[in-house]
């Protein structure tokens, strides 16, 4: 074999070898890329997921503690009428009060809706019910251990949302 012909394969043969190595080296630097787009794309969705969940108990706080001054509210109105009444019987709501009310069960029923955490879903229900309770007690005792029983509900609804807020921001931090 001529030596020009050794050398004009060997050419070849080294030009195929390094396209076949380019070609190599590119698929894998864009499975890389698109491997670490995809990784990126969840961190963000994931970043966006607690973001709204922590919003979600945020609010969930701030509208529990409106429903409970709502309910502290219908109660004093009750515990004023049986005052000047001697009876005790459900009184209409101002129309104001009543209205904050409606306004405010009906977030914390939305707001629960959206919190991924079971425990906090059910303990924002426990108190809401314990809220509307308070305006259908039977006698003025009923509805002091209804407004004791719906504090602690509160207390334990503001324990766990805290508790999951911190558990948030230590997954981002």
């Amino acid at each position: 074999m001529p030596e020009w012909l050794n050398t004009l394969l060997s050419l070849i043969a080294g030009s195929m070898l390094a396209m076949v190595s380019g070609w190599v080296n590119d698929r894998r630097a864009t499975a890389r890329d698109q491997q670490a787009r995809a990784e990126e794309r969840r961190d963000c969705l994931r970043l966006r997921r607690d973001d709204f969940q922590r919003e979600a108990l945020i609010k969930l706080q701030d509208t529990a503690m409106r429903l409970a001054r709502c309910a502290g509210a219908a109660n004093h109105q009750d515990v004023m009428a049986f005052r000047k009444t001697g009876k005790w019987q459900k009184q209409m709501l101002s129309e104001d009060l009543d209205e904050q009310f409606r306004l405010q069960t009906a977030e914390m029923v939305l707001l629960a809706t959206r919190i991924r955490d079971e425990k906090a879903r059910n303990l924002a229900g426990e108190f809401r019910e314990q809220c509307a309770e308070v305006g259908f007690a039977k006698s003025e005792n009923a509805a002091e251990r209804t407004l004791i029983t719906m504090s602690q509900r509160l207390t334990e609804l503001h324990e766990r949302s805290g508790q999951l807020i911190r558990e948030l921001d230590d997954a981002q931090g």
